[in-house]
């Protein structure tokens, strides 16, 4: 009974240490070495409560489904663009070598594409042919970007202007950007064995350039799984915090395709039982694999832009409203003196860092601030953050303004039952002050 209670009481310790006591430690005030594991361990913690909360495995159902959907269209779409280029026949060889343990499968999909291409392309329906490619090509990628705005929180979607204008550029790149890959690495091996034998010092340092060599794929898998996080949230994501979980995904995604190519579980028994349709609930299980392994890439490059964000998350919760107001009072003053010296309105981030509050603490405050109409939001040169100025004329906002503002913010009537009770406890409560207080049972 008692080795149990330990374990109760060490599991209880843990629990306290993730959920409240790893989040209340100031890392500014701890050494390098512990700044870095205590970062570590919050965005672990973060990446895993994010793809737990946000169900990223159903996510993964879905866009599955939806990917399936539009497969034939979007490798239509692509077939088109790296035709107009004149690289389809790079991207077929590209295809065929990736998913040479699916041949069935791509085959009877490239016939169908071609032959959407060639519906498009074509006759009286060439017009309905283009808007349905595109319709599906725009609705899939729409799926996706729901998916990672849900991730990064994010409430507005891209408008349908730029939904087309950003989707068909991921179009024309992506192509493009698979035959690159593709040819990279043998293209930069026969010029760098040409400049071995040109220049002398090459030959010397031609096992570390042979090493780089054979990381170049993956390196561009990173690149191409980082591009993804960058893209296709409607917010600002950066390169550092979406080229982290490029990596990461892109090593689990390459360790995932080895095993599920070199040892397909129960493949023999799927022929026996679908026969020459094996092929598909395979494929499905990839697919819906890769998936779930796209959006932990995106939970850890959320993690990683945002963990600060959860610092003293319990804490924020429990502030006073006396607090509150003090730190209102200090945000609405730095964001005034910005204005007032002609400088561009500071964001959330950049008024955290210089007035060295907790970021979840800042965005908090400028939410009561901006519900008291006292700031408002103006759009920063990328158009996917928000720097914050005075919504009033400077002259007029005193503290006595500023503190009835945020006091009186929000509904201040209710339609209630016991009418003229509640009015006299508001008349006690408008000329309330410290000096002359009252006992309420005398109201």
């Amino acid at each position: 009974m008692t080795q149990i209670s330990k374990l109760k009481g060490y599991i209880t310790a843990i629990l306290t240490f993730i959920t409240k006591d790893i989040w209340s430690i100031n890392i500014k005030k701890a050494s390098s070495g512990q700044s870095f594991l205590i970062r570590l361990i919050r965005v672990i913690i973060l990446a895993v409560r994010g793809f737990n909360e946000d169900r990223c495995i159903e996510k993964a159902s879905a866009l599955t489904y939806y990917t399936l959907f539009s497969l034939v269209p979007i490798a239509a779409m692509a077939f088109g663009i790296a035709k107009g280029f004149g690289f389809d026949v790079y991207l077929e060889e590209y295809l065929t070598q990736k998913f040479h343990d699916k041949e069935e499968l791509l085959t009877q999909i490239l016939e169908f594409s071609n032959s959407m291409l060639a519906n498009a392309s074509g006759g009286i329906i060439a017009g309905i042919g283009v808007v349905v490619l595109l319709w599906s090509v725009i609705k899939v990628l729409g799926n996706i970007e729901s998916s990672f705005n849900e991730i990064w929180a994010v409430n507005k979607q891209r408008t349908f202007v730029r939904k087309i204008s950003d989707y068909l550029t991921i179009m024309l790149l992506a192509p493009i950007f698979i035959i690159i890959s593709s040819n990279a690495t043998s293209q930069v091996s026969v010029y760098v064995q040409s400049l071995q034998e040109s220049i002398p010092w090459v030959s010397q340092v031609y096992g570390l350039i042979s090493i780089a060599l054979n990381l170049l794929p993956y390196s561009l898998i990173w690149l191409a799984f980082a591009f993804l996080y960058i893209v296709m949230p409607n917010t600002k994501v950066s390169f550092k915090s979406a080229f982290l979980g490029g990596i990461i995904a892109g090593i689990v995604f390459q360790v995932i395709q080895y095993f599920y190519i070199k040892f397909q579980v129960g493949v023999t028994s799927y022929n026996a039982i679908y026969g020459s349709f094996a092929a598909i609930p395979l494929f499905l299980f990839w697919m819906q694999l890769s998936w779930i392994i796209v959006l932990m890439g995106a939970e850890i490059a959320y993690a990683t832009q945002n963990v600060k964000n959860f610092e003293f998350e319990v804490e924020t919760k429990q502030l006073s409203h006396s607090l509150k107001m003090k730190l209102s009072l200090w945000v609405m003053h730095r964001i005034i003196f910005h204005f007032e010296q002609g400088l561009p309105p500071q964001t959330s981030d950049q008024l955290s860092n210089s007035l060295d509050i907790p970021h979840r603490i800042t965005k908090m405050i400028l939410n009561i601030l901006l519900d008291a109409h006292l700031i408002h939001e103006t759009k920063t040169i990328d158009e996917k953050s928000f720097g914050y100025s005075p919504a009033l004329s400077t002259d007029t906002l005193s503290v006595g303004y500023c503190v009835e503002t945020i006091h009186n913010a929000g509904i201040n009537s209710l339609d209630i039952g016991n009418i003229e009770e509640f009015q006299n406890i508001t008349k006690v409560f408008d000329s309330w002050n410290v000096k002359e207080d009252v006992l309420l049972k005398r109201v």
